[in-house]
């Protein structure tokens, strides 16, 4: 079976690149033939697939709109491998791969939708309205299958783009290598660095800053207790648009214990997890967000909100507590119930461990060979 996966990017940070990397790895230890295409040029931040042995096809677009080179990049690579399935994990990809379905013939075409696009970003000026009616017509008649990352995309999808169906498959964990890679002495910790003697806690926020990571939360829960917040080191790791608006308030409100670091590479920031006492994913909106379930992997305590996404992955008072995205008194009181219960962090740890199982990357995986194998009528798995 041979399976091509298009992507925008391999861009640090993104939640799409990370599970796609890890997926077709998986995929090739099970005999998939698994090859990854990306529509934009290779940059120095991007994810580091070396150790992968992942055969990666960049088709270095000029621009959003290069659809003469991604038809005929694409076109190139598919007269030399002849792939069984090409499936589109990202928006530009999805239209890129959907106007080349006419030199795919053979193939079938497979999109996966990762969020709730349109919801989070509704399209207001008139070029943006016109690329969301385009995308969702290419979706709708020129994809065999679609598929979803959770139960809330796929209800977002149906019902916005008219799909009468798409199949669920979450995204998955590399488990062992996650505790693996955490566990190396070739990183330095940093804990005490950030600590110092001011502070007694650590706790990561990990994500992109845009707004439905809802940062902003979390500096209004700092400004509102300052003083029983004030033996906790709030990293906020990431970048993204709201980046200088986030400094900028913090800088006004002279939050002391709230500090942004760049986006760094995957390894790193599991491993600065790891060194945490608690991660904190305060969204507004997620289809499914990667850092929970790399959290749960590491046995952290996890604060999050209770929107239905979340609550997909999560449970309530079993392995996190979820809170109210709006309300700074909820995040306030789990913040400061998990840091001063030993015992409670000590469960949540231990529940949270056990449950990301079911996302581990071989359950994944296999039921992605399944998938494939219907859509291009072999037998399924036993």
């Amino acid at each position: 079976m041979k399976v091509l996966i298009v992507i925008d990017s391999l861009t640090l940070g993104g939640g799409i690149q990370q599970s796609v990397v890890t997926l077709c790895s998986r995929l090739k230890d099970k005999g998939v033939e698994c090859n990854i295409a990306v529509l934009f040029p290779r940059k120095d931040s991007d994810v580091n697939i070396e150790n992968k042995k992942i055969r990666i096809f960049f088709l270095n677009l000029k621009s959003r709109w290069d659809f003469i080179g991604s038809i005929s990049n694409l076109s190139k690579v598919y007269k030399n491998y002849r792939f069984d399935i090409i499936h589109a994990h990202s928006f530009m990809a999805q239209i890129h791969v959907g106007i080349g379905r006419i030199f795919f013939k053979k193939s079938k075409l497979i999109a996966t939708h990762h969020d709730l696009k349109y919801e989070v970003y509704p399209a207001k000026k008139l070029l943006s309205k016109l690329l969301k009616i385009f995308h969702v017509f290419i979706n709708r008649y020129f994809f065999d299958k679609h598929t979803a990352v959770s139960e809330t995309v796929k209800e977002y999808i149906c019902s916005y783009y008219r799909i009468p169906s798409a199949t669920v498959i979450p995204n998955g964990f590399d488990i062992n290598y996650i505790r693996m890679v955490t566990s190396k002495s070739h990183f330095q910790s940093n804990r005490k660095h950030y600590l110092g003697n001011k502070f007694k806690f650590l706790a990561v926020i990990p994500g992109r800053l845009v707004k439905e990571k809802n940062h902003k939360i979390i500096l209004k829960t700092i400004n509102e207790y300052p003083q029983k917040l004030s033996r906790i080191l709030f990293l906020i790791v990431g970048n993204g648009e709201m980046g200088d608006e986030l400094k900028k308030c913090i800088e006004e409100k002279k939050l002391e214990n709230v500090r942004i670091l760049q986006a760094m590479k995957h390894d790193s920031l599991l491993f600065l997890m790891k060194e945490s006492d608690l991660i904190i994913l305060p969204s507004l909106s997620e289809g499914f967000p990667l850092v929970i379930g790399e959290a749960m992997a590491l046995g952290k305590t996890i604060v999050s909100t209770k929107i239905s996404s979340i609550s997909e992955i999560l449970i309530d008072e079993c392995d996190s507590l979820l809170v109210d995205p709006k309300d700074p008194s909820q995040l306030y009181c789990a913040i400061s119930e998990i840091l001063s219960n030993k015992s409670l962090r000590c469960h949540l740890s231990f529940c949270a461990k056990k449950n990301i199982e079911k996302f581990d990357i071989d359950i994944i995986s296999d039921r992605w060979i399944d998938f494939y194998k219907i859509q291009i009528g072999g037998a399924r798995r036993q």
